[in-house]
């Protein structure tokens, strides 16, 4: 130690020896830095880093050795170009070896690494003194050269050998710096001359000056090089940080869970990822991708969506939709796979799956699933030779409770009936709603009618023994009635029983039982009146409807003064329908206004074709006045067809007057304003004629046949046609009498007065192709009116 500290003292100049410090110090700075970026970079950018590092290293350390070598004063001294160069290849390639090894995780490694550079070091050492030129000779002493080489492997390995720590690399550098400046200095120490004049530098021999000048172009190159290295791989690790900062933004803002894995390792994952699988990232990391996905899923992903299950360390499966593609790392290829949680999406279709079977006020079954149910139990019932019971109820009234209480009134009963009714039945006997008020239940394995009857009867107690409070507090009291269909006695097929269920509600006239079966019967009724109505609506759509006018006279002198139209039609198969068979039906089934339409049309097309400006008289049934469309629909017919309106008269029975009064009147002043004259048809039969008589416009009315029947056979008959007729003549109102068949009933009325006359006595009604020549003839023929004079004392005539 005291040799070594003599040749520093004394053998050096102590500035050089500083500045050779300082370089040992600053390159062995860079290398530490440029070898840690080696070690962390990927594979295929190492080579570049280590080239770096081994250049840094090679130049530095050499730069180092002739720094202090033009501090050493004991003889002049030149140098050899071709070994001083070959110095310094043995010093960047011994370099490179060593640092090689030292980017290995394992210590040991790292440790032997940075004994080799040092070795590498030791080697450039005295291959550049063997270059050095001096008139000496030189003697080695070999067991400082021993302790050279083991003083710079130790410290290289000490320096490279170290643990992760804080400060890591200013101690790894320190160390680094001691390797190379004992080794050379303990080196300089084994180094004794010899002088000897004889012995003088070659010509070729490098200067000291010259080799001033290179050292500190290596030095200033090494150093700025490796400065340079190390500033721009900063500022390239910045941009990664911040775009990898970036990204990792990007992909945790991601809804869908991201994973990035190489040969199945999983080596990044977003938040997301680690929410569906039920772990932390750093869980995750490391971890192999089939942990999660199974095998057979991973073999199906590719470019195209597809969806499975994401298994939790719990073994809890979570739906997912799964894509992946290929991704190209720095470090080599890899896989993204993107996770869709599917768990909301499901849930979703389960509520749509859920509203499009059950009912979204009771949370019933609904009619889609009603009829599945019933098919699944007509199905199995055929199969086992069982009978079952189709029960639908009815609950009456329901919209005069949303009328006067509210919807939710009704809404809250309708909710009520189905939890007493579930209650009731219990989880196993299928249950829906069909419709609005309409419940359906399935009773399976039924024993016979009696059986579905006494059910039928639990039910309708269950709903009607309690009453049912509203949200307000009234308490209402529902009423039920149940339809039952028999299966297999009434049909076999499922989608029959429902209606089977409901015509059984269909209760023919009379018959209020709440709880009804299907009666074959009533259904062919119902069946014949369905096609009746279809006829009808084919004939009025086609021209299977005919218009007949039967003629109306003055009772005073026999002359015509119009006709009235009335409405035949004569079916394909039954022939003639009377009026008041079709008339009825129609006006169920809202054709009402249609036929009273045709019926007005037809008239007065009719009547302008007429050869004398006669009345025609329409009648107009209750539903079609009440429409409100009356007077739009005169005032286009009489338009159409080109009649005066005086010569039309519009007859209503007095049920029209028993609907809006208000609307009603409004209506008729209409018409009165058009010219149009109205009656009051079938006058006496109805209610309160007295009270409309005064209400509203009417300028005729008309005495109904089942008063004028009865002249001449005795009873009160006479006396209220002579009352209508004095009541007629008092209000200032023309009277017209119906169904006149015999000269007793003529006489009778001409002698009290009443104005004119319709009925077979004059003639049958007949079609337009018959009247026109009636009504030609009619004025030449001789007279059974004239041969009725009016007496001398007869009542005066409106």
């Amino acid at each position: 130690m005291n040799a070594v500290i003599a040749c520093l003292t004394n053998d050096h100049d102590d500035w050089l020896v500083v500045v050779a410090a300082l370089v040992c110090l600053a390159a062995s700075w860079q290398t530490m830095g440029l070898q840690a970026r080696a070690a962390a970079v990927r594979v295929h950018q190492r080579v570049v880093w280590l080239a770096a590092a081994a250049t840094t290293a090679g130049l530095g350390f050499w730069a180092t050795h002739f720094v202090a070598m033009l501090g050493y004063q004991v003889l002049p001294t030149s140098y050899r170009p071709g070994l001083t160069a070959f110095s310094l290849l043995i010093a960047i390639n011994g370099a490179g070896l060593g640092i090689g090894l030292t980017i290995s995780p394992r210590a040991p490694v790292r440790a032997v690494g940075g004994a080799l550079l040092l070795l590498a070091i030791v080697v450039m050492h005295f291959t550049g003194m063997a270059a050095m030129e001096v008139s000496a000779i030189q003697h080695w002493d070999g067991n400082f050269v021993a302790w050279s080489a083991l003083l710079g492997a130790g410290f290289g390995a000490a320096a490279f050998g170290l643990p992760a720590m804080p400060g890591r690399r200013a101690i790894s550098s320190v160390l680094l710096t001691l390797a190379v400046l004992s080794l050379h200095f303990t080196g300089m120490a084994a180094l004794r001359l010899e002088y000897t004049p004889l012995l003088s530098p070659p010509e070729s021999a490098i200067l000291p000056s010259h080799l001033a000048l290179a050292v500190t172009a290596v030095a200033v190159v090494a150093l700025l090089a490796g400065q340079a290295a190390m500033r721009i791989d900063r500022h390239l690790a910045q941009r990664d940080r911040h775009e990898a900062q970036r990204l990792r933004h990007l992909a945790e803002a991601a809804l869908e869970g991201l994973a990035i894995h190489e040969n199945g390792v999983i080596r990044d994952a977003n938040t997301s990822f680690a929410r569906l699988v039920g772990l932390t990232r750093p869980e995750i990391l490391g971890r192999r991708i089939d942990t999660f996905l199974p095998p057979a899923l991973l073999a199906q992903i590719g470019g195209v969506a597809v969806e499975g299950e994401v298994v939790r360390p719990t073994g809890e499966t979570i739906p997912v939709e799964i894509l992946g593609r290929p991704l190209e790392l720095p470090d080599g290829p890899a896989e993204v796979v993107a996770l869709r949680d599917l768990r909301v999406q499901r849930a979703a279709e389960a509520r749509i799956r859920h509203m499009a079977r059950h009912d979204q006020l009771t949370g019933l079954p609904n009619r889609a699933a009603l009829k599945t149910m019933l098919a699944q139990e007509v199905e199995k019932a055929a199969r086992e030779g069982t009978s079952l019971a189709v029960l639908l109820i009815d609950i009456a009234g329901l919209r005069d409770i949303n009328s006067v209480h509210g919807e939710s009134a009704g809404d809250k009963m309708l909710r009520e009936t189905a939890a007493r009714l579930a209650s009731c039945v219990g989880e196993e006997t299928p249950l829906g709603r069909l419709a609005g008020d309409e419940f359906v239940v399935i009773l399976p394995k039924i024993a016979g009618p009696e059986s579905a009857e006494q059910r039928a009867e639990a039910l309708r107690s269950a709903i009607e023994d309690r009453p049912m409070a509203t949200n307000t507090g009234v308490q209402l009291t529902a009423l039920v009635r149940i339809g039952i269909a028999l299966f297999p006695s009434d049909t076999r097929q499922p989608a029959d029983l429902l209606a089977r269920a409901a015509e059984a509600l269909l209760a023919p006239e009379g018959v209020d039982d709440p709880i009804r079966f299907f009666d074959p019967r009533a259904e062919a009724r119902r069946r014949r009146r369905h096609d009746m109505l279809d006829a009808l609506r084919e004939a009025l759509a086609g021209d299977g409807l005919e218009a007949h006018f039967q003629p109306q006279i003055d009772s005073a002198n026999g002359r015509l003064v119009g006709c009235e139209t009335l409405l035949r039609w004569k079916h394909e198969k039954l022939g003639p329908v009377p009026p008041d068979v079709f008339v009825p039906l129609a006006e169920e089934a809202g054709l009402a206004g249609a036929l009273g339409a045709w019926v007005l049309r037809a008239g007065c097309r009719a009547a302008a074709a007429w050869p004398q400006p006669l009345r025609v008289s329409v009648n107009l049934s209750a539903d079609h006045v009440a429409s409100g469309n009356v007077p739009a629909l005169v005032a286009a017919v009489l338009e159409e067809t080109g009649l005066p309106a005086g010569r039309l008269e519009l007859e209503i029975t007095e049920s029209v007057l028993m609907r809006d009064t208000a609307a009603v009147l409004a209506t008729l002043e209409s018409l009165r304003a058009m010219g149009v004259t109205i009656a009051m048809d079938d006058f006496g039969t109805g209610y309160s004629s007295l009270a409309y008589l005064h209400a509203f416009p009417f300028d005729r009315m008309k005495i109904d046949r089942s008063f004028v029947q009865p002249i001449g056979k005795g009873g009160s008959g006479e006396t209220i046609v002579e009352a209508v007729l004095a009541l007629g003549r008092a209000l200032g109102i023309a009277t017209i009498a119906e169904g006149v068949e015999t000269e007793a009933q003529l006489r009778f009325l001409q002698e009290r007065g009443c104005n004119e006359i319709q009925g077979f006595l004059i003639a049958r009604p007949m079609p337009a192709a018959a009247l026109a020549p009636f009504l030609r003839d009619w004025p030449d023929r001789p007279g059974a009116i004239a041969a009725a004079a009016l007496p001398a004392d007869a009542p005066a005539r409106l």
